[in-house]
């Protein structure tokens, strides 16, 4: 994000609380809102993105998905000595979005979308790309998914990332996984 004035944002939540501070009135950022969104923020940060990122490598380590049983050491990838199976760290992880979901009113911080539920959404939904499925084993994760996929700028903002995944899925099946990324199928 680049304004007037010479201001830069380049990290995804800054950017996101400047505009919703810039250019929207609302109630998000009375204090204890503020708090409360930051909190999701700052949790899809640590807990969310690494989780989903770490199951996505590994799919693309084995060259497949979660179907099957993992045939390589869980261990480097999500740093448990156990051989933990990546499906039961992310479904973990699902389980406290439900969780949060249902205490707090259909979305992270309540009864409205927030940022910290557009940023999250947005997670999920390129997890979903490859596991539907197991995003759908959450009833209130799917209506929430649902509210955001129902947003036209939403889906658009979400159309490169499925024809990406597209390609390299296409490519990856072909054996070539590496090569595409390295120039072959990615846009930049």
């Amino acid at each position: 994000l680049k304004e007037d004035g010479g201001l830069t944002l380049a990290q995804s939540h800054a950017i996101l609380r400047y505009v919703s501070k810039t250019r929207f009135d609302c109630k998000m950022f009375e204090p204890e809102n503020e708090a409360t969104i930051n909190e999701c923020l700052d949790w899809q940060l640590l807990r969310l993105r690494p989780t989903i990122a770490t199951v996505l490598r590994f799919d693309r380590i084995r060259g497949s998905s979660l179907v099957d049983a993992p045939s390589v050491s869980v261990q480097s990838l999500v740093g448990k000595a156990d051989g933990t199976d990546p499906r039961d760290v992310v479904r973990t992880t699902f389980d406290m979005v439900e969780d949060m979901l249902e205490r707090r009113g259909g979305f992270l911080t309540g009864s409205e979308p927030s940022i910290a539920d557009i940023s999250a959404s947005c997670e999920v939904e390129q997890f979903a790309l490859e596991h539907e499925s197991l995003v759908n084993e959450y009833s209130g994760m799917k209506k929430w998914l649902k509210y955001f996929r129902s947003i036209e700028a939403y889906n658009e903002a979400h159309h490169g990332l499925r024809r990406q995944h597209d390609k390299i899925v296409d490519k990856s099946a072909k054996g070539s996984f590496v090569k595409a990324l390295r120039g072959g199928a990615i846009d930049t």
